[in-house]
């Protein structure tokens, strides 16, 4: 009994044990991960793609975090192959400073900005930031780390030209060349075609980003991969924006603490909240039609670009159907920003009103009832579904109907009247025939009297329309009528003996 209860122990514990072990195996999994570059020949290659080519007149922004102690030349973000022209865009660290630079058609057409500061090199993470403004000079390139703006030399300020060029955009390498290949850790590869400011890039340097950003055509967090561990297998990176530039792992061992992806230090945590003063408001929910239309404004800008065109802070559309409008705006500190806004169309109420008597005598009621809609208003002034009339002659009512979304359409309907001058409660008379229908009107049974001899004889009711709905033989003298549930309403008979017509007249059946 005692071993088998220690063993029953046992085995809760080992449970447990590989429980927590199977926990903190994954804590080292994918979140918080980086990569490790061996400065020899890792590299990540990410294929040519018109979203990570710029003109020396397109705006852009690369950042990344990095970490390392190697002096040189050690690149970040690459756009350049080490072959004549050398034409494109790079981002590295040289001798401990922060170098950007950009050639065009050749060594002579180009610019170069480097950090006064040469010592983040230090074996300490740093998030660098460059922003080109689209202007080929120097003085309209900014470099940040850590959020600061830097200090710069100009070195190369001759930019002129087209830049033209397949070059992959590589991370942590130029092409072609193995000497400038970085030794260190690399973080959260952002790539911008646009101008960041300064306070988006504080902003957003210590958090993680969604990837739907506006501006954003690349972006690579490096949470992949289990840390320190085997990873043969994971030798793509991530671009989680929707340009899908996916960068290829190459020379990575893939396993052990270096040259892999391992656990990250980075100031990262958490995700990013939602940058700049930018709001947009107006009513998002509309009903379909010519007139329907709603006023959206963005607010907390100076300028504003509106996705239909428009450079106003206030739009008007009209939308048919489900629509998303964005926004782009740039504020005093040239930050660029943008928000969408979702209208919502709604379709209107299929409104609609029937009669229980499409053809009533002057004098006598009938109940109109609405359907379709939610709530409804007469054109009686009545806000009830039904409504009772008494017209004296054919009259036309309208009915608006609201939906439960608010929508409002509008129907009308025609109640048709007759003076019924051949119809009384006792007889209906011709020169030579006398015939009584009574009651009339009645609830659908009634007597018929003749004082003719009937061979043959029956009465046909009709509709207001002319359809056939009752017919029955009669006799000379009393005959007993059951219509056997016609709807009321004003009906036309006819009474025939042996198939001559003795007398026709009104029936009203309420």
């Amino acid at each position: 009994m005692i071993n088998s209860t220690y063993s029953i122990a046992l085995k809760k514990v080992i449970a447990l044990v590989t429980l927590c072990l199977f926990f903190s195996y994954n804590q080292l999994s994918a979140q918080g991960n980086t990569l490790s570059f061996d400065g020899v020949n890792d590299k990540v290659d990410i294929s040519n793609s018109p979203s990570l080519n710029f003109a020396i007149t397109n705006k852009f922004s690369i950042e990344t975090w990095f970490k390392t102690t190697a002096t040189g030349y050690r690149i970040l973000v690459s756009n350049r192959i080490d072959v004549s022209p050398y034409t494109g865009y790079e981002f590295m660290v040289s001798s401990g400073a922060l170098d950007f630079s950009i050639i065009s058609t050749n060594l002579s057409n180009s610019m170069k900005v480097v950090t006064v500061n040469n010592t983040f090199n230090d074996g300490n993470w740093h998030h660098a930031a460059a922003i080109y403004r689209g202007i080929p000079n120097g003085n309209n390139v900014d470099i940040f780390v850590d959020g600061i703006l830097q200090a710069k030399t100009i070195p190369a300020n001759t930019l002129s030209g087209i830049i033209t060029n397949t070059n992959l955009v590589t991370i942590g390498a130029r092409q072609l060349v193995s000497a400038y290949n970085f030794n260190g850790t690399i973080d959260e590869v952002r790539i911008w075609n646009k101008e960041l400011c300064a306070s988006e890039i504080v902003a957003k340097k210590n958090c993680q980003l969604i990837g739907n950003e506006y501006g954003l055509v690349a972006y690579y967090n490096f949470n992949q991969g289990i840390a320190a561990a085997n990873n043969a297998t994971v030798t793509n990176l991530t671009d989680l924006t929707t340009s899908n530039n996916t960068g290829t792992l190459t020379g990575f061992a893939l396993n052990g603490a270096t040259s892999n992806w391992i656990a990250s230090t980075a100031s990262v945590t958490g995700n990013c909240a939602a940058f700049g003063p930018l709001a947009v408001s107006g009513n998002t929910t509309i009903c379909i039609g010519s007139t329907s239309s709603t006023t959206l404004t963005a607010s907390g800008a100076n300028s504003y670009t509106w996705s239909t065109s428009a450079n106003t802070a206030s739009i008007s559309v009209s939308p048919t159907v489900n629509t998303t409008y964005s926004v782009v705006a740039i504020d005093n500190n040239t930050c660029t920003t943008s928000q969408t806004i979702s209208v919502s169309v709604n379709q209107l109420p299929n409104v609609s009103a029937t009669t229980n008597s499409s053809l009533i005598c002057s004098g006598q009621s009938s109940t109109l009832t609405a359907n379709g809609a939610t709530t409804y208003t007469w054109s009686t002034n009545s806000n009830a579904t039904s409504v009772v009339i008494s017209p004296t002659v054919t009259s036309t009512y309208t009915i608006s109907g609201t939906s439960a979304a608010g929508c409002s359409n509008s129907f009308t309907i025609t109640q048709s009247v007759s003076p019924c001058t051949n119809i009384n409660n006792s007889s209906l008379s011709n020169d030579k025939i006398n015939v009584s229908v009574f009651p009339n009107p009645n609830k659908g049974e009634f007597k018929i009297q003749t004082e003719i001899e009937i061979i043959n004889g029956e009465i046909i009711i009709v509709n207001a329309i002319g359809q056939k709905v009752f017919e029955q033989k009669i006799v000379q003298g009393t005959n007993e009528i059951k219509t056997a549930g016609l709807p009321s309403g004003l009906y036309s008979f006819v009474l025939l003996n042996n198939n001559q017509l003795i007398s026709k007249g009104k029936l009203s059946i309420e």
